[in-house]
């Protein structure tokens, strides 16, 4: 017995194709941004809180001025 197979129509196959791209490149995205926020993190973590006072930023501020700033809102 012989096993069909059948393959979508080269619009379906090429609607998923780019589905799929979109949803790597939504994923490289979010990757990108997840490392701005960690290294921004990172760069606040090692501030004094003079040195943060400064800035105009309290401890309590650091997560939300890095939400700001990579919603482009800072």
């Amino acid at each position: 017995m012989a096993t069909q197979i059948t393959l979508p129509a080269s619009g379906t196959l090429a609607a998923a194709l780019r589905a799929f791209g979109r949803g790597l490149f939504e994923t490289l995205e979010a990757f990108g941004r997840a490392r701005a926020a960690a290294a921004l993190y990172e760069k606040f973590a090692l501030l004094s809180d003079e040195e943060l006072a400064r800035l105009g930023l309290s401890r309590d501020d650091v997560t939300r001025t890095i939400a700001a700033r990579l919603d482009g809102k800072h």
